[in-house]
């Protein structure tokens, strides 16, 4: 009975410490997640906010704000290149 009880006791502590590290973890994911679906193409100007770690998630997050970056001065080309056939 003792051990199944110390068992138990085991497992549910080591389930909660998971849980918890877990979302620590994917907390930077979901920021990133949220943050590039709110980004349109009338907004890009808007940036991925940067962890501030030296992970990959923040190495995602740089190469996400480089590529809007390139998107973003080709949308701008593309728009100048109209208004002078435009003219």
């Amino acid at each position: 009975m003792t051990y199944t009880v110390v068992s138990l006791a085991t497992l549910l502590v080591s389930a909660l410490v998971g849980l918890v590290v877990t979302g620590k973890l994917m907390r930077p994911i979901g920021e990133l997640r949220n943050a590039t679906r709110e980004i349109t193409i009338d907004d890009l100007e808007r940036r991925v906010p940067d962890p501030g770690t030296r992970d990959d998630v923040a190495a995602l997050a740089q190469n996400f704000n480089r590529m809007l970056e390139r998107i973003h001065e080709g949308y701008a080309h593309q728009r100048q290149f109209m208004s002078d056939v435009s003219h």
